[in-house]
This record gives structure tokens, C-alpha cells and sequence, in this order.
């Protein structure tokens, strides 16, 4: 919802924003009514502001500079090796785990991926990308009433 308040729709837009803006040194007011931030105690005199504070607007835009310079790094065109090395890289931006949990079951999913193709195969980044979305469709979800 920040994002809408500051007109950014896309990460490039927001790795753009210069942590010098006003906008982001004071915070970004939300658009929600009173009583949605209500306190935890239900004393409304200890109840939270309606922003978004400066810390994490400044967070979100390191994070999105992180993952745009990931994003340019990643090669046109390379071998299926390099594409799954870059997405490791991407992953390990947003955060993710990678050795155990849904982290590990993407990265597996993406290492079977890369196994059929031949060693030193090269692939446009939208091929493996486009496959790789393909594969990933579906995954972690569970049976409704599971």
C-alpha cells in the first residue's frame, strides 16, 4: 500500500527513489482509516500511526536496488548452469533459505530443471524463465482442507 501512496509500480521505481527524498525521510502516510492500527493493549492512546516509517521505506528501497542490480547482472542469453546460478543469486536477494524448506523445494525444482538440459546448453533468460514460472505454478500449494 506504500508503494500506491508513492506512485511506484514497479521495483525499478522504487531501487530509483533517492533515500534523500522527503517523501521517504518522513515515512509514508497510509491511507487507512483510525481504527485500523488499533493498539495491542486496545488503548487508543497507545495506538499506532497510520505511516509507514522511514526505516522501512528505506529498506524496501535497498532491497529493490539489490534486486535490480541482480536482475541487470543476469545475462541475455548464457548456459542453463549460469541461469540457475543467477536464480540461487535472486533468491538469496529476496532472502530465502535455500537449504532447507520452500526454499530448498524451489531450488530442487530449479536444479531438476536445469538437469534436462545438456551440459553447457545456452538459453535466452526468458526461456529458463518462462519454464522455470511454468514449473513453479502449483508448487507449495495444498489440497483445500489439508
Amino acid at each position: 500500500m506504500g508503494l500506491r501512496v508513492l506512485s511506484l509500480g514497479r521495483l525499478r521505481d522504487l531501487a530509483d527513489l533517492g533515500l534523500d527524498n522527503p517523501r521517504v525521510r518522513r515515512g509514508v502516510r497510509l491511507p487507512l482509516a483510525e481504527g485500523i492500527l488499533a493498539s495491542s493493549d486496545g488503548d487508543p492512546a497507545t495506538a499506532r500511526e497510520n505511516r509507514l516509517p522511514a526505516s522501512v521505506v528505506e529498506h524496501g528501497v535497498l532491497v529493490a536496488r539489490a534486486l535490480v542490480e541482480a536482475l541487470d547482472c543476469w545475462p541475455a542469453r548464457t548456459v542453463v548452469s549460469d541461469h540457475l546460478e543467477y536464480f540461487v543469486g535472486l533468491l538469496l536477494e529476496l532472502g530465502w533459505d535455500v537449504d532447507e524448506g520452500y526454499g530448498a523445494e524451489v531450488l530442487a525444482l530449479a536444479g531438476r530443471l536445469a538437469e534436462e538440459f545438456p551440459p553447457g546448453m545456452a538459453l535466452d533468460k526468458d526461456e529458463w524463465l518462462t519454464e522455470l514460472r511454468r514449473r513453479l505454478e502449483g508448487a507449495g500449494e495444498a489440497p483445500i482442507g489439508e
